[in-house]
């Protein structure tokens, strides 16, 4: 049997990318040894408890490879944090299992069935021997299982922290599984005030509240673009090219390059730090923030509007629950949530709600009394692209092809460019709308990561020789009162609100200058070595931001 478990291994590792021996098999098995022990226990059925188990191992695996395609990241312990919600994510992420998987899921448990019922259960293992059996496995196999990862860091593996995609090829999907969550912490540091106030102290000119003066109170809409890019990012794609009227828009709005935390989805992670200005490279080990962090009343640009006069929105054309925004939003000060219930009835362009049927929610909102914080979500460009039903095939076959794709990345690229330009269009719209009223407006409008999109992406490369991982999404950031506008900066997702911020003359805090004062010396990702002293106390400032704001 654990000859059956070894060739499964060595099998399946060769087709994640570990094509040489490795010194970690025999430990790599432990696990997989635990959990057959237990389907032992609980079925008395040793032939049905190695194929349920075997039959395990290979859907994580296989569930790792379609993460890792799509996301750039294999399936890690954190993962398994967003299973509550997994019945309501579904409708998502079903849309990445293949027919062929599918029917292989079902004929594997219809046999399990049959097996378990053919099989004789273990006389052994009922009445007085069965405690006994469950105290060997937890005192004799799970408590030591605790110390594999001494025995993987003793059989001097290579572990990269922040790399879990080399980690996988070398070390194997559950020696990762296993490190990632015997690492696992999702505690967060206590707030050391002395530290923000000494840095306060030492940095007066940065921390003297200021705003214009004025009493405009602009409504501020927010749009994060779902899976939205720039394809002249591509080698051989012109600038302008695919997007001219989003780039007409640059030439009176403050644009650039918007560094994301996250590619191919994830949305929460962006739209965390967008919401609170903070980076989420002071949390490593938060990957879904949504639900580990927002764990209760949360510092942010919502709260921080409300307390000077504004109602605040958010609206998202799919369930209300996805990444948990229900729970969060309340706790982020956000009051109003319109979700898929809002959009009963509404035309949906591919697998979800499109683009056009947003502008007219926007446009109620900001018809209301009171100044307006709006976040909104589109859905339409979600992915997967390829298999698309309910899409104008007109309208896509009119689109240029990339040249050189093969028929299926070129499919791929096709339904993707169809839906990016629903979105460009609906951020002119709302740029038309707001330029019809009298009411002073800011958009904010960006990508949240760059489309999973590995058909084309094995076939092109970006001007820059970096991997699509590693790209930058675009945002604009338009007003239809200040005159202002053509004005390029790079950015990062934590620090653009302050340029919002900035330009609505509102009073900016003590955090929000120190944000600002980065954001005006952002460089290609990189901090001004000059002021590594003043990124140190600012990324602690973020660490504790609740802290960090109260003090001016």
């Amino acid at each position: 049997m654990l000859a059956c478990f070894g060739g499964l291994a060595w099998t399946l590792g060769s087709f994640i990318g570990i094509n040489e021996p490795n010194i970690l098999t025999p430990l790599n098995l432990l696990p997989a040894v635990f959990v057959w022990l237990l389907f032992i226990g609980l079925t008395r059925r040793l032939a049905a408890s190695l194929v349920l188990t075997m039959a395990l191992l290979a859907l994580l695996i296989l569930a790792s490879q379609i993460k890792a395609e799509n996301l750039k990241v294999p399936l890690l312990a954190t993962d398994f944090i967003i299973l509550k919600t997994v019945s309501l994510q579904e409708s998502v992420l079903g849309k990445y299992v293949t027919l062929e998987l599918l029917t292989l899921m079902i004929v594997l448990f219809l046999g399990l069935a049959l097996l378990i019922r053919l099989e004789p259960p273990l006389k052994a293992l009922r009445g007085k021997y069965l405690a006994p059996y469950w105290a060997f496995l937890v005192l004799g196999v799970a408590l030591p299982a605790a110390s594999l990862t001494e025995g993987y860091y003793r059989e001097g593996a290579t572990w990269l922290k922040w790399d879990p995609v080399s980690n996988v090829k070398t070390n194997g999907l559950l020696a990762v599984l296993v490190m990632d969550w015997m690492s696992l912490d999702l505690e967060t540091p206590i707030a050391d005030t002395r530290v923000i106030e000494d840095f306060v102290a030492s940095q007066p000119a940065l921390f003297v509240e200021e705003g214009d003066g004025s009493d405009i109170q602009p409504n501020i809409i927010v749009l994060l673009l779902e899976s939205f890019f720039d394809p002249s990012i591509i080698a051989g794609v012109n600038d302008c090219e695919y997007l001219p009227k989003w780039c007409d828009l640059r030439q009176s709005a403050v644009w650039g390059a918007l560094e994301v935390p996250t590619y191919g989805g994830n949305t929460n992670r962006t739209e965390f730090e967008i919401l609170t200005g903070i980076s989420l490279d002071s949390y490593p080990n938060h990957v879904f923030p949504y639900f580990s962090l927002v764990t209760k009343s949360l510092e942010s640009y919502p709260h921080y509007l409300k307390s000077h006069g504004y109602q605040t929105t958010a609206i998202h054309p799919h369930k209300g629950e996805f990444w948990n925004r229900t729970t969060v939003y309340p706790l982020m000060n956000i009051d109003e949530f319109l979700a898929i219930e809002q959009f009963k009835g509404g035309r949906r362009d591919g697998w979800y709600i499109a683009d056009s049927e947003i502008p007219p929610k926007i446009e109620t909102i900001l018809g209301r009394d009171s100044p307006q914080f709006n976040l909104t979500i589109t859905m339409e460009n979600h992915g997967p692209w390829g298999k698309r039903k309910n899409i104008d095939e007109e309208e896509l076959q009119a689109l240029p092809a990339f040249p050189g794709l093969s028929e299926q990345a070129q499919r791929q690229w096709l339904e993707y460019l169809y839906h990016l330009k629903h979105s460009e269009q609906l951020v002119i719209d709302v740029v038309e709308m707001i330029n019809k009223t009298a009411e002073p407006t800011i958009v904010l409008a960006f990508g949240d990561h760059l489309p999973s999109l590995p058909s084309v992406f094995a076939e092109v490369a970006f001007k820059d020789g970096e991997p699509p991982e590693r790209q930058s999404a675009p945002y604009v950031i338009f007003d239809n009162f200040s005159g202002a506008g053509g004005r390029e900066l790079d950015a990062s997702a934590d620090l653009i609100m302050s340029e919002v911020l900035k330009l609505s003359g509102l009073p900016m805090r003590s955090f929000d200058r120190v944000s600002h004062y980065f954001l005006q010396n952002f460089d290609a990702g990189e901090w001004l070595a000059a002021d590594s002293e003043i990124l140190s106390a600012f990324q602690i400032m973020q660490f504790n931001k609740e802290i960090a704001t109260q003090v001016h």
